[in-house]
């Protein structure tokens, strides 16, 4: 009996493959790096704190996003 390949999706990838920061996410990464210890783990908690959503906060998950939509999103409203 033939072994049948892994199904492909797009919420999978190979296990070689790598999640790569981009240049931006690397240099965060970096500042990041040299905080002293308090200091990050205040700043980590208020990210993510940002990062979850308010609530009552009903999430919309629409295929295109207005100017508006994305301002909104980056303001963390």
């Amino acid at each position: 009996m033939e072994a049948v390949p892994p199904l492909e999706s797009p919420y999978t990838r190979p296990r070689d493959s790598e999640v790569r920061p981009s240049e931006r996410e690397a240099s965060l990464l970096d500042a990041f790096r040299l905080l002293p210890p308090e200091t990050a783990m205040e700043l980590s908690a208020l990210a993510e704190r940002r990062a979850e959503p308010a609530p009552n906060r009903r999430i919309d998950w629409p295929d295109s996003w207005s100017d508006g939509d994305l301002n909104d999103f980056r303001a963390g409203v």
